[in-house]
């Protein structure tokens, strides 16, 4: 018997992209589709440098990052090598910048960025300027030319001197002055004794003591009677506000001479009532006369012109007002949350009551004017002067919504002591708070005593007046800006 169960044969054709054949027993032909790679592209990948941010301040906490781009991966490794130039020294004003190399397989690779803090105040920022060299490895080569310039801020508190400090006996005459008891109204220790003020005054170098010489002061305030005697011995520079014919201040009177006070404490002259920097000059700008419906670009065009004079510190006393009580910065931050605005939107709309257009325009300016300040100098402001507030006020706690402005920024508020001038044993019932709490701004908030004292007020009939009874003016009083100035 033959068999006649027997298999189909199959006719098997390999083509150049499918295998076609027939199944076994007889059934139908099918065809496997099988993929063939197509050959790899040739990769000759060009590199790009960048940096994780084009500025940095010395001392700075952390680190930029510098990134070599390739724009296709390789198999094998590719150096990067980078080089300097630029007014910073490599090395000197930031660490050596390592080559970067980028693993085979990836299409980046990293160094960093660190600059030092060579302790000596620069009054031009440096900037570093870091450049592809050379390219190896991979077939890679340079897109073009490829760099990427970083400017290393100075922060302006970070300088040093030679000056030796002065004996107990030149201390103690400072103190005694009648111009500097003069000051204090109550029974409590002098402000300025709290400070050590008599001891930084004593320092001396080859004759110049530390009494702010050769410096000069911006105040920007209200009512200034500049012929007062507390002017003595300085230049005075007075400022408009940019409007054709406008006074800078309304006169001094015997209820409104809030600048005399300020200006007296920063600068007073020795022979007069001593200041915390008898020797330094005075730059006055005017808060309330401003030209047009902002005041945004008049406080700036203030701020150019004081940083033009030389003015190395700004005293700003003033604030703004919601309910009767100071508008803090925690009353801002939730403004701009709950309208979903910028920061910038957010205090156009609390100084010039709009959010756009040319409010929104004028308030960066005076953010612009305000950080180009601290290029050379230190913002000094009042936290406020209401006890029951839980933050600062909100211009002194700009910082918060813009980072930049922290470089040089302080905040005092007041309190009043009881104690006497060894601090390092006093207690917290010796301290009332008088204004503002610091709140937000703890890290750059300084607590000084202003409470109860005696000051300029304004000029009676060309004599020179001060107050009769004690005073409390608060944290608007300027004596952290000591701590800028010698």
């Amino acid at each position: 018997m033959i068999d006649m169960n027997f298999k189909t044969c199959c006719l098997i054709v390999v083509t150049s992209l499918s295998l076609y054949g027939c199944q076994a027993g007889g059934g139908s032909s099918t065809a496997a589709a099988v993929s063939t790679p197509a050959p790899a592209p040739v990769c000759n990948p060009e590199v790009t440098l960048s940096s994780s941010a084009n500025s940095i301040y010395e001392s700075s906490a952390g680190l930029l990052t510098l990134t070599a781009t390739l724009s296709c991966a390789v198999a094998e490794d590719v150096d990067v090598t980078i080089g300097s130039s630029g007014t910073a020294t490599e090395g000197t004003d930031y660490s050596n910048v390592s080559d970067i190399s980028v693993s085979a397989g990836n299409t980046t690779g990293t160094s960093t960025f660190d600059p030092t803090s060579d302790s000596a105040y620069e009054s031009n920022n440096e900037t570093a300027i870091l450049s592809i060299t050379g390219v190896s490895g991979g077939g890679a080569t340079e897109n073009g030319t490829q760099s990427v310039t970083i400017t290393i801020n100075e922060y302006a508190l970070i300088s040093k001197t030679a000056f030796s400090e002065g004996t107990s006996s030149e201390q103690n005459t400072i103190k005694n002055r009648s111009t500097w008891t003069a000051i204090e109204a109550g029974g409590a220790t002098h402000p300025y004794e709290q400070m050590g003020i008599h001891k930084v005054q004593s320092f001396s170098s080859g004759g110049t003591y530390l009494t702010g010489v050769g410096q000069t002061i911006h105040v920007a305030d209200f009512n200034c009677d500049v012929n007062h005697e507390i002017y003595d011995n300085k230049t005075i520079t007075n400022l408009d506000d940019g409007g054709s014919g406008e006074s800078t201040f309304s006169a001094a009177t015997s209820s409104n001479n809030h600048c005399q006070g300020v200006a007296m404490f920063a600068a007073g002259d020795v022979g007069a009532r001593s200041g915390v920097a008898p020797d330094a000059d005075l730059v006055f700008s005017s808060i309330p006369n401003v030209e047009g419906s902002n005041e945004g670009d008049d406080y700036a065009r203030d701020l150019d012109a004081a940083r033009a004079a030389g003015a190395i510190a700004s005293n700003q006393s003033w604030g703004y007002n919601s309910g009767g009580s100071s508008y803090n910065i925690s009353e801002l931050e939730s403004y701009i949350s709950s309208n979903s605005l910028t920061n910038a939107q957010g205090l156009a709309g609390l100084m010039h009551g709009s959010t756009s257009g040319q409010a929104l325009t004028d308030a960066n300016t005076y953010i612009t004017a305000l950080n180009d300040f601290e290029d050379s100098g230190v913002m000094v402001w009042a936290a406020a002067n209401d006890s029951g507030e839980s933050d600062a006020n909100a211009m002194a706690g700009l910082p918060e919504l813009f980072p930049q402005l922290g470089e040089a920024w302080l905040v005092a508020n007041v309190v009043e002591y009881t104690g006497d001038s060894d601090l390092s044993n006093a207690t917290s019932s010796e301290f009332t708070l008088k204004g503002n709490k610091c709140g937000s701004t703890a890290e750059y908030c300084l607590s000084v005593d202003g409470w109860d004292v005696y000051a300029a007020t304004y000029v009676d009939s060309g004599t020179s007046q001060y107050n009769t009874g004690r005073i409390s003016f608060g944290s608007s009083w300027s004596y952290s800006q000591l701590m800028v100035i010698v």
